[in-house]
């Protein structure tokens, strides 16, 4: 068993999500991300390509709807 340490912890997860992420990311339609504002979508969304240019659209609930 290995014992890591703080750094190399952080760069093993950071590379491991980055790795996850660019390897779904590859399409030839838009890709969109749907974020619950949890700390799992939000990861996603920090690491998402910086080719990728943000177009940021809001999706009414029904619970917004009635409100209107």
């Amino acid at each position: 068993l290995r014992t890591w340490s703080e750094t190399e912890a952080r760069d093993a997860v950071r590379e491991t999500l980055a790795e996850a992420v660019r390897s779904q990311m590859m399409a030839d339609v838009p890709i969109g991300l749907f974020l619950s504002g949890g700390i799992d979508s939000s990861a996603v969304a920090a690491t998402k390509p910086r080719r990728i240019r943000p177009k940021r659209r809001n999706i009414p609930t029904p619970e917004k709807q009635s409100r209107a």
